[in-house]
């Protein structure tokens, strides 16, 4: 079922950032612990509910026929949401959150891309919310280029249209100065296998990519003196999936953690 405590800190979290830095000094144990602090917010939805919790997630759409995500009529063992992009070129479905995160944010996604990956587009990760969702975000990997109103991302990208037609990792900052970045990455999606994607934003000083725990991407202050992503913007995170031919394309989301400093 959808857990989030967005607005209160549940029971059991270790204590404030603080009380760990006393115990323990500023070493990787501690590191790793300060995610489970109660000086963090944190949104998690691993989909078990009979229905999506349209409270914390939007599934919206664009172009004829596609099949929003939610969670299936016969859900499966430990709860997914799945969608189809329907058969029309260009359709697009998504699954996004609030754009609540600021400055200091993790996500975290076990997703898998379906059936069919040719022809397709396919992004996930964390995005400024101030572009609709049924927009893409990246709209050349190569250069990199963005869509209209797009400011900033931490983007795992795929898109066979472009000479970079792998999963890439991808970075733009609104902040004066950052400019678009992106890197290949490996492994590239693989049909009906599911895997672990995570993004971390320490912002504006660097952004890190993982796949099932081994970091494969980092732009950093020595990427962009600038930094890679503003600190000031508030993130949501994002699935979205286009179609570009007329083959359905239809992913699958196990879960979803996002993790961010409070206010």
């Amino acid at each position: 079922m959808p857990e989030s405590n967005l607005t209160a800190s549940r029971t059991g979290k270790p204590g404030s950032r603080h009380l760990l830095e006393r115990a323990m000094g500023l070493g990787p144990l501690r590191e790793f612990l300060d995610i489970l602090s109660i000086d963090v917010a944190e949104l998690f939805d691993d989909f078990t509910g009979v229905a999506l919790d349209t409270t914390d997630w939007s599934n919206a759409t664009s172009g004829t026929g596609p099949t929003a995500f939610a969670v299936p009529a016969a859900n499966v063992r430990g709860g997914i949401v799945s969608g189809n992009t329907g058969t029309t070129a260009n359709n697009v479905i998504t699954l996004s959150g609030p754009a609540v995160f600021q400055q200091n944010v993790i996500f975290e996604a076990r997703i898998n891309p379906g059936s069919a990956i040719t022809s397709s587009v396919f992004e996930f990760g964390i995005e400024a919310g101030t572009h609709a969702t049924t927009t893409r975000a990246v709209s050349d990997v190569d250069t990199p280029s963005f869509s209209s109103g797009v400011t900033d991302v931490a983007l795992f990208h795929r898109d066979t249209a472009q000479t970079l037609n792998t999963l890439a990792a991808v970075v733009k900052g609104s902040a004066t100065g950052q400019s678009g970045y992106r890197a290949g990455v490996s492994p590239d999606l693989a049909t009906s296998t599911f895997r672990i994607y995570a993004v971390r934003i320490n912002a504006p000083d660097f952004v890190e990519f993982f796949i099932d725990g081994e970091r494969v991407a980092a732009f950093g202050r020595d990427t962009d003196p600038d930094g890679v992503v503003s600190a000031t913007v508030l993130f949501r995170p994002i699935v979205r999936v286009i179609t570009l031919n007329t083959t359905g394309k239809d992913p699958r989301v196990d879960y979803i953690r996002v993790i961010g400093d409070r206010i």
